[in-house]
């Protein structure tokens, strides 16, 4: 599997996600869209259900754009909210036995996201460790692909 063929099709297509925040032990579950809007832009959309202790307590969404530089680089800009347009992390990925993976931090405010992403056949791991004065969790989502 190589970085381009990876980067130019994995995405694209309906995926379905699990999240855990912890602690507290937060469930996140919905689905993802990308979409392609250029030869190099994707926008991602995600819908979810929160869900505490098991029950449903609200719908989230959040979009992204997916910008793919290269062979193997990826920009991720925020699509929504306050921060429209900012950078949220710029990935380079490396081969890692069958896995494509990348690493990245953003600063927001005073609170680092340390962030690890996992390309796996039809399967996606997005960690991300957020710590500092405001924020102290760990955000781990699985997306399982169901569609082109």
């Amino acid at each position: 599997m190589t970085c381009k063929l990876i980067l130019n099709r994995f995405f694209l297509g309906v995926w379905s996600l699990s999240r855990i925040i912890t602690p507290g032990k937060v469930m996140m579950r919905g689905d993802a869209l990308f979409k392609a809007v250029s030869q190099t832009d994707l926008i991602y959309e995600e819908v979810v259900q929160v869900e505490d202790a098991g029950q449903v307590i609200s719908e989230a969404s959040r979009s992204y754009i997916y910008r793919i530089i290269g062979e193997t680089e990826i920009t991720i800009l925020f699509n929504d909210g306050p921060d429209k347009g900012k950078l949220f992390h710029h990935l380079s990925f490396k081969q890692e036995n069958d896995c494509l993976v990348a690493k990245s931090s953003h600063q927001c405010i005073d609170d680092i996201y340390d962030s690890a992403y996992v390309l796996d056949g039809d399967r996606m791991f997005v960690t991300h460790d957020v710590t500092g004065p405001h924020k102290d969790y760990t955000s781990e989502t699985i997306y399982n692909k169901c569609s082109n």
